[in-house]
């Protein structure tokens, strides 16, 4: 996935963007550190290119992992902001994703 987070920051750009990684995301730190790595990229092209459209994490029932599997049962999803799943994610996936989300 990291190596198409461009392309996807650029065929969203001036859209709102849905991001949808593994449920693990609040758990496993390389999950948590490629999604922050995604919307940071995102934030910087909203900067560069004067847009503010939302980013939200797409999330759904956490015994569940992917999102194929959530849509195949029919899970509801539910949509949080970026503060929201900060604040959710386990001790280290905050660390990884704070680091990514600092400035450099």
């Amino acid at each position: 996935m990291a190596t198409s987070h461009h392309e996807i920051v650029a065929t969203a750009r001036g859209k709102a963007l849905d991001i949808a990684f593994d449920n693990d995301s609040f758990t496993n730190p390389h999950v948590a550190r490629a999604l922050s790595a995604l919307v940071q990229l995102r934030v910087s092209d909203q900067a560069s290119f004067g847009y503010n459209e939302d980013i939200r994490i797409v999330t759904w029932d956490k015994r569940i992992k992917g999102l194929d599997d959530a849509l195949l049962t029919r899970v509801p999803l539910e949509y949080l902001t970026l503060a929201e799943w900060l604040k959710y994610l386990a001790p280290e996936c905050l660390e990884q994703a704070n680091h990514q989300l600092s400035p450099a």
